[in-house]
């Protein structure tokens, strides 16, 4: 699961050009429809085959497959997301459940979480050994007679044993290390600045601050999960920390007419920093530049075409607990597709 902890958070989407009544000759086509990279989640659950499970006999075990993810653009009449899994040798294809985003024109949720029966899931007749399985997300239209996969990538997941008395239960975890050291910026204009960190483990409260130049200027003592004693590394879990500094602002008149301490970040350019605590020690730095218009872009996202409004910064992960794979962001990154002109700070 992904724990966040946001206020009112919007994430904009550019609307697309409105369509004139019965224009059906401007309906947006399934390859005009994109995937936003940072919010594709692949998941694997496990369960027990029973002997009416398809396929399974009786003690056998199962690996599923899922995925969530958002769209941008608007789904034509008659289309269909899917996600189709590979792994040794069997594709596994499931049709998308949907849902708007709330407050965001023009993208759809997808989510792919369905473990009801062993024909969506890989079976094994003894432990589930850890693995790679690749993925593909398309869009098939029975009205418009195509089918068109719109995003590939890959995972690998790893196991943890749990054992309870004479029983033993399987734990299973997509490897997200490469989600450590990307890090994300975004402002709503009636609220403030946010900055997004992941963590692997249990991150309990974490508390935030801002500094221009070494002064503080912002902060947020109440991120995360619960309070800094709540801090568990050995969770077998990633999660997504959204952390808002209430009262820091772009421009100025956002600035002016919103909450304390009304700081204007186009008045104030220059260098920042954001210093993470979790578990009571220094987990997260993150160094970004303001512009003279109060914008802090560095083109990254752009140049990769991430398909959201936030902004991509490097992290310093200063916390090493638990260890993880500090390379893994190099070719793993939203699933098999590596960041250009991302470099972490030496």
């Amino acid at each position: 699961m992904t724990l966040v902890r946001r206020c009112h958070r919007l994430v904009l989407a550019a609307a697309l050009p409105a369509l004139l009544f019965g224009s059906l000759s401007t309906a947006l086509a399934a390859g005009e429809v994109t995937v936003a990279k940072d919010t594709i989640r692949a998941i694997m659950d496990e369960g027990s085959c029973t002997t009416f499970d398809e396929g399974c006999k009786g003690g056998d075990l199962i690996a599923y497959p899922g995925l969530t993810a958002e769209l941008n653009g608007a789904l034509p009449s008659g289309a269909q997301p899917y996600v189709e899994f590979k792994m040794n040798g069997k594709s596994i294809k499931i049709d998308a459940g949907t849902d708007d985003v709330y407050g965001v024109e023009n993208r759809t949720k997808i989510f792919v979480t369905d473990n009801s029966g062993s024909k969506n899931g890989w079976i094994y007749p003894g432990k589930i050994p850890a693995g790679t399985v690749e993925f593909s997300i398309g869009i098939r239209n029975e009205l418009t007679e195509t089918n068109e996969v719109i995003y590939q990538g890959k995972f690998d997941y790893e196991k943890r044993l749990i054992s309870a008395g004479n029983e033993e239960t399987v734990d299973l975890l997509v490897n997200d290390d490469w989600r450590l050291p990307i890090g994300y910026l975004y402002t709503t204009k009636d609220r403030g600045l946010h900055v997004v960190t992941w963590y692997r483990g249990r991150p309990g409260g974490v508390k935030t601050y801002l500094f221009k130049d070494g002064v503080e200027v912002g902060k947020n003592e109440g991120c995360g999960i619960g309070d800094v004693a709540d801090f568990d590394p050995t969770h077998f879990m990633y999660w997504e920390v959204d952390c808002e500094l209430v009262g820091i602002y772009g421009d100025a008149e956002s600035a002016k007419n919103g909450y304390e301490p009304n700081y204007d970040l186009s008045a104030n350019p220059g260098n920042y920093e954001f210093k993470c605590l979790a578990g009571g020690k220094l987990a997260r730095v993150i160094k970004f530049t303001v512009n003279a218009d109060g914008s802090f872009d560095n083109g990254i996202a752009k140049a990769n075409q991430l398909g959201s409004d936030r902004v991509i910064v490097p992290v310093e992960v200063r916390m090493d607990v638990p260890t993880w794979n500090k390379a893994a962001y190099k070719t793993g990154a939203y699933y098999g597709h590596p960041l250009t002109g991302f470099a972490l700070p030496q």
